[in-house]
């Protein structure tokens, strides 16, 4: 359209001025004559009207200057308006002149020509005006204004400008195709997709009726419309508060974090099948809920419903009441030497006991077990497991059976009861006997020894977790995983007494927990990197997942105990993580509060994440995902 408009506005000024004996006319080839001349140059460009003087030569010049661009229509296909007013030339530029394009008229040496050079895209149209006389030329002026502010105005709508930069070539599309390409764009995220909502919470299921759904959509807007979903059934409104909780999705057991079609493209899914997205209440930010302050370096740490206890660097053991604002119980000089683990002792079931029995192990090469009664806020010492020859870093109960890793790497275990079982040794069996008589109290024999010793690891055992199969208390189990500073993990059968399988890696493991949930490891090592670990797999790797966003070491971390997905850790870097084994990209939240590297993290407890440090300090966050579900 730009086009015509342009030839008829041609037009109409070439039958105007060829009334007043100017002539406007279609260039023609022409050799130049002999003689003196000069030569105006105008650049209208698509950006700017240039209306100086580009070179001028005549009787003085020794030389012309090349003009900036060239006339040839296959050269820099950007938009160029060229205008030339020339009387004659002299020979020496005649091999100059042969480059471009030349006027075929001939006149005196008082007659002025314009040649009008019009450059669209790869077309190059050229046109020529004939003045009588010079001062003629001055009326042509206006006219080349009115044509250079056309341009100006239309110019985003046919602008082709290649600008070449260094070897390469940048191409700005003119506004025309960048239309075209924002319509494919448009046309790309209307792409619609077929998707079917599930849940394994049955207090939200909705209908089971496939959805279309636009490309564009993300985890936001498929939280808008489960909620309204779930508003439009009144048999979740008793169950639900939906002001209060939102919803996350997972696709092929990967939290959805993008697009629906990005996801789909990234996953490599084929679009033309129905997706099932899996719905459920997204978990809540952890609020700060206390800090408790003790003298040292903050070690370890486990919770019960109501009870913390933590291990310092100071030798002592401390227990804090989580019901009355994290009062201080009681503190116990437990060692000698820095305490390096603590767990309670089947305190994670709430069976209304006053006594509460723990175990605690330290730099000292002993693991010793205690009894403390919360009425009393009395503590009793029971006995102490020595055969480690250097510090026991470890602990692990299950049942009656404790698990006990140390630097002189070996891992032992112990009996809790007098008749579990019979010792190798009669001298153990002896003292099995004493304290089954003696019910813990002083008289009896307060040195236990290891019912089982496992050697295998090159360097320091740092971290064991019992396999247990479920969460009822079952005695079944058998099985132990153990992490050390020789880059391997080792799973031990404890009925054959030997390592059944290895996993390495290229760092040491610092820490592994384990869930009887989903049957998996989780290990956090020096390199920073968090895995998780399926040893079921027969086929494959082992690593189902890797989780990267720590910047140091990773000293602790924890599964949750009753949500089979979710784990938090610790780490040099200072920081707390909570994560989701369904998003390996990103944490899903980060807990800040401390200044020097986190040391332990706990979730034994449904309500509350526990971490302590370097800094002396052990922080509390509430964990409120069911409080917004009745």
């Amino acid at each position: 359209m730009n086009a015509i408009l342009l030839l008829s506005f041609i037009l109409c000024a070439n039958e105007v001025l060829s009334q007043d004996g100017y002539g406007l006319r279609p260039f023609e080839s022409f050799e130049p004559k002999v003689g003196h001349q000069s030569q105006q140059r105008y650049d209208l460009d698509s950006n700017e009207l240039d209306d100086q003087i580009i070179s001028r030569g005549g009787e003085d010049s020794e030389s012309l200057s090349t003009p900036l661009r060239s006339s040839a229509p296959d050269v820099m296909p950007g938009a160029s308006y060229v205008m030339q007013s020339e009387k004659f030339v002299t020979p020496e530029y005649r091999s100059h002149w042969n480059r471009f394009s030349h006027l075929h008229d001939q006149h005196e040496s008082n007659t002025s020509r314009v040649c009008l050079r019009v450059r669209w895209g790869p077309f190059v149209m050229h046109f020529k005006c004939h003045f009588m006389s010079n001062q003629h030329f001055n009326d042509w002026i206006p006219i080349c204004l009115i044509i250079a502010s056309y341009f100006l105005f239309y110019r985003t709508n046919f602008r082709l400008r290649r600008q070449h930069i260094n070897s390469g070539h940048v191409i700005r599309k003119p506004h025309s195709m960048q239309s075209m390409d924002t319509n494919e764009s448009e046309d790309k995220s209307c792409r619609q997709f077929v998707a079917n909502f599930v849940t394994k919470d049955q207090r939200l299921s909705i209908p089971s009726v496939p959805y279309s759904l636009n490309g564009s959509t993300h985890a936001l807007d498929l939280n808008a419309l489960i909620k309204t979903l779930l508003a439009e059934d009144n048999d979740h409104q008793n169950d639900v508060n939906l002001e209060e909780i939102d919803f996350d999705f997972a696709i092929n057991g990967k939290l959805l974090r993008l697009s629906i079609e990005e996801f789909v493209e990234n996953e490599r899914l084929v679009a033309e099948n129905q997706i099932e997205i899996e719905f459920f209440v997204k978990s809540c930010p952890p609020k700060p809920h206390n800090s408790l302050l003790h003298d040292d370096w903050v070690s370890c740490v486990d919770c019960t419903h109501n009870w913390i206890i933590s291990g310092c660097y100071d030798n002592s053991v401390h227990i804090w009441d989580l019901n009355n604002d994290g009062s201080h119980k009681i503190a116990i000089p437990a060692h000698l030497a820095p305490v390096k683990d603590i767990q309670w002792i089947g305190g994670h079931l709430d069976d209304g006991s006053d006594d509460h029995m723990f175990v605690s192990s330290s730099h000292d090469e002993t693991a010793i077990v205690w009894k403390w009664n919360s009425l009393s806020n009395q503590v009793e010492y029971l006995f102490s497991c020595r055969g480690h020859s250097r510090s026991v870093d470890c602990v692990d109960v299950n049942n009656d059976l404790l698990a006990t890793g140390s630097y002189d790497q070996m891992l032992k275990i112990w009996s809790l009861v007098d008749d579990k079982k019979e010792t190798e040794s009669s001298e153990a069996s002896t003292s099995q006997k004493k304290m089954k008589k003696n019910d813990g109290s002083v008289s009896g024999d307060r040195n236990r020894t290891p019912i089982i010793t496992l050697s295998g690891h090159k360097e320091a055992v740092t971290s064991c977790a019992w396999m247990k199969e479920s969460t009822t208390g079952d005695t079944s189990v058998v099985n132990i995983a153990t992490t050390s500073m020789d880059n391997t993990i080792r799973l031990w059968d404890i009925e054959v007494g030997e390592s059944k399988q290895t996993l390495t890696s290229n760092k040491a493991f610092l820490s592994i927990s384990y869930s009887p949930l989903n049957h998996c490891l989780i290990t956090g090592s020096c390199d920073r990197h968090i895995r998780l670990w399926d040893p079921r797999a027969s086929t494959g790797s082992l690593v189902a997942g890797v989780y990267s966003s720590h910047q140091s070491w990773v000293s602790s971390i924890d599964f949750s105990k009753t949500n089979e997905f979710q784990f938090i850790s610790g780490s040099y870097d200072n920081i707390v993580k909570q994560w989701d084994i369904r998003s390996p990209d990103a944490p899903l939240y980060d807990l800040i509060g401390h200044d020097d590297k986190v040391l332990c993290v706990n979730w034994s407890s449904d309500e509350y994440m526990i971490s302590g440090s370097a800094d002396n300090q052990l922080k509390i966050f509430s964990n409120s995902d069911k409080k917004s579900i009745k």
